[in-house]
């Protein structure tokens, strides 16, 4: 599984992306409105810092506002851009007319997998069920995850699964577990499990020990 990081503060992009661990950058709208720069320019901002896609949400409630806007931020960089486009009906739509222009589209805002199922139909490349949010409204986030998993490894269908909405290192390990291809996941998520107190102090007492015998590095 991969990871996408979601972001729209550039400091944030450059910190987590020093750890080498993620393979792109996704936004929603709400995101880069905090962040007061068009969804345009935020996306020609991380382009220039990262090498990886960048995933970035259509805000319009149309069909064709969708498409307009799709169309405008995946010119920007046709290879790189991906467009999230949400499962509404005038989204499902909008899927299907920006990937028959050769548009890169994730379906997002996937709470059941049948809704998975049209976008695929509609041409979506990526599919993004909203984990918790789904265990939010009180459903499985993690059981619909790893059944549009299933249904597209079992029927071949040409998409991959990112596993949205994942809030905690545990919701991420269930999404790895299920079988998720990708997981979308703020910084805060990579940041706690690299800050486990059990590994910080195996890892100061190694010091430690190896600093008594030989002392600091460097000398």
């Amino acid at each position: 599984m991969k990871l996408i990081l979601i972001s729209a503060d550039m400091k944030d992009i450059e910190r987590s992306y020093a750890l080498g661990v993620f393979c792109g950058v996704a936004g929603n709208p709400s995101l880069v409105a905090d962040a007061g720069v068009p969804s345009p320019d935020m996306v020609r901002a991380i382009l220039r810092i990262v090498p990886d896609p960048v995933f970035v949400q259509v805000s319009g409630m149309t069909a064709e506002a969708m498409v307009a806007e799709g169309s405008e931020l995946a010119a920007i960089d046709p290879k790189r851009v991906v467009v999230k486009v949400p499962v509404t009906a005038p989204g499902i739509q909008a899927i299907h007319k920006l990937s028959s222009q050769g548009v890169t589209v994730t379906a997002t805002a996937i709470c059941a997998s049948n809704e998975a199922l049209l976008a695929t139909l509609a041409g979506a490349r990526f599919l993004a069920p909203y984990m918790a949010r789904i265990s939010d409204i009180g459903g499985d986030g993690c059981r619909v995850v790893g059944d549009i998993v299933d249904l597209i490894r079992e029927r071949c269908l040409p998409a991959e699964v990112i596993a949205a909405s994942v809030r905690t290192p545990e919701e991420l390990s269930l999404a790895w577990k299920v079988g998720a291809h990708l997981a979308a996941v703020q910084s805060s998520v990579v940041w706690k499990i690299c800050a486990n107190p059990a590994v910080e102090a195996a890892a100061q007492l190694f010091s430690e020990d190896y600093t008594a015998r030989f002392g600091p590095r460097g000398r």
